[in-house]
């Protein structure tokens, strides 16, 4: 992907930004407790938008449409979705723009 990304079915999917953190990490808030991140792992650069969501659902890798109370939709962070949803997204994303998808926890 460009650093402008890429424009699928209407909605420009951004570029993720690949974090380079690998090693032991103490956690700073209490209790405190060792991190090990043993690889390093891409997180998505902005919250995930209604015109992005739409797009898995017209293709078929997202279940339905969440509401968006009113809010409107396009380029406003998607919400009333839950863990499941969030993975199917995941998936869908990691399948069309041939990404590694795997929860860095």
């Amino acid at each position: 992907m460009g650093k402008t990304g890429v424009r699928y079915r209407g909605a420009l999917f951004q570029p993720l930004r690949l974090l380079q953190l690998r090693g032991v990490f103490w956690e700073s808030e209490g209790p405190q407790h060792k991190v090990t991140i043993p690889r390093p792992f891409a997180v998505g650069r902005f919250a995930v938008t209604f015109a992005e969501w739409d797009a898995c659902v017209v293709d078929g890798g997202c279940n339905d449409q969440p509401k968006d109370e009113g809010w409107g939709r396009g380029k406003w962070p998607v919400i009333n979705v839950d863990w499941d949803d969030a993975k199917a997204y995941a998936a869908w994303l990691s399948l069309h723009f041939r990404l590694s998808s795997r929860n860095p926890l």
